[in-house]
């Protein structure tokens, strides 16, 4: 049994990379599909065996040091979330924050969502709430202050349903030698 025990410490220490994050450079919004040996990559992976969806973040560019930081979604049959669109009586809606303490970012508090999220009556408060079960893109503009390098964490969080569970991932967007990034920690 103790050998059991080793093996599996062993195997879930050796699944976490090297490699910490995993690199996209930004896609222009005027060539947002090409495939240059310098272009930037999104990624998409699902996080966890056992996550019920798949996340891909993005950064677009659009122009006066403006840029859109983008997040995909796509809920597994079955699973559902709550849009940003839903009232803030609902808690655990999905959510982009970032964590600017040096106030390098000026952040918009409107979110793009495509395609529009369903609203739905809630079955346990009786009220309206917006759905999202189908893949679903979010967008929330950016604009850096400046035209230093600099780099800034964020965080993305939403509620999974039928799972029940506060799903948060923690992000870094920045800028370093002029090229945009955005990274996810791997483990």
């Amino acid at each position: 049994m103790l050998k059991v025990l080793y093996i599996l410490i062993f195997l879930s220490l050796s699944s976490c990379s090297k490699e910490k994050t995993k690199e996209n450079a930004i896609r222009t919004a005027s060539d947002p599909y090409s495939s240059s040996a310098n272009t930037p990559r999104r990624f998409n992976q699902k996080l966890a065996e056992k996550d019920p969806y798949t996340l891909a973040f993005g950064v677009e560019e659009l122009k006066n040091n403006e840029y859109y930081i983008t997040v995909n979604i796509v809920p597994d049959e079955g699973s559902h979330f709550l849009s940003p669109l839903s009232s803030k009586a609902y808690k655990g809606t999905f959510q982009i924050e970032f964590y600017d303490t040096k106030n390098l970012l000026k952040v918009s508090k409107d979110y793009l969502e495509s395609p529009a999220s369903i609203v739905e009556v809630d079955p346990f408060s009786g009220l309206p709430a917006h759905f999202v079960r189908q893949k679903t893109t979010y967008k929330q503009k950016f604009k850096i202050r400046s035209d230093a390098d600099f780099e800034v964490l964020g965080k993305v969080q939403f509620v999974i349903e039928p799972k029940c569970t506060m799903e948060n991932y923690t992000f870094r967007v920045y800028r370093k030698d002029g090229v945009m990034k955005i990274e996810l920690p791997s483990c």
